[in-house]
């Protein structure tokens, strides 16, 4: 169930708003009838504010909050229900998205459903009330945009010009290489032979521990 919703976002969409339609238009024209029937005419100017206020929260407001808030216990029960309805109003559902999409065909619109459930604002836009509200730390939220702008930053933004790279010869003893680990920080250093265009490898902080305590 979950994943045919996950598939076609656009069809339980569909089937939503068809059901949701059909529902307040029955009830109003339901408690249009029977206000007219047992009260009159004079009835009619009472039951347009009555049912829209009904409408307005029982049928709009309260459920679509309640889904906000359950949102994964409401869908796993809606979507056995949003399954059959999606079968019973097949032929209504798929001449409504042609009509839809004929409309949208002579206005030159571009109705092709993206699957695009959160965008990157959106996820700023969270982590930042996250961190006014104490959830997140301001160390995490520096982690998270670091990797939602990471796409965008540049090699010359993190690199380090060769003239002044941090470097040790293949021929340095062990002790001058940690005294250079101590010294400047670093937890790796490149090591060349003759000269910094020959970089035969990298020496990590940690793998001189063993050679240390041995």
């Amino acid at each position: 169930m979950l994943q045919w919703v996950i598939d076609d976002v656009q069809q339980p969409l569909t089937v939503c708003l068809i059901s949701n339609n059909v529902v307040n238009i029955a009830a109003s024209t339901l408690a249009s009838s029977i206000a007219l029937h047992v009260f009159g005419p004079r009835a009619l100017v009472w039951v347009v504010p009555i049912m829209t206020l009904l409408i307005v929260i029982f049928g709009e407001i309260l459920p679509k909050s309640a889904a906000m808030v359950h949102s994964e216990g409401i869908l796993l029960f809606t979507s056995p229900i949003l399954r059959l309805l999606s079968f019973v109003l097949l032929p209504f559902a798929w001449l409504m998205r042609k009509c839809v999409n004929c409309i949208g065909f002579l206005l030159h619109l571009n109705l092709e459903t993206k699957k695009v459930f959160v965008t990157r604002d959106e996820i700023e836009q969270v982590v930042k009330i996250g961190e006014e509200s104490g959830a997140l730390e301001a160390s995490e939220r520096r982690m998270i945009d670091g990797i939602i702008d990471f796409d965008e930053t540049r090699v010359h933004e993190i690199m380090v010009p060769r003239t002044d790279m941090l470097t040790l010869e293949a021929e340095d003893t062990l002790e001058e290489a940690v005294n250079l680990f101590i010294e400047h920080g670093h937890s790796r250093i490149p090591v060349y032979e003759e000269n910094l265009d020959n970089v035969v490898g990298i020496l990590y902080v940690k793998d001189t521990l063993k050679c240390l305590r041995d």
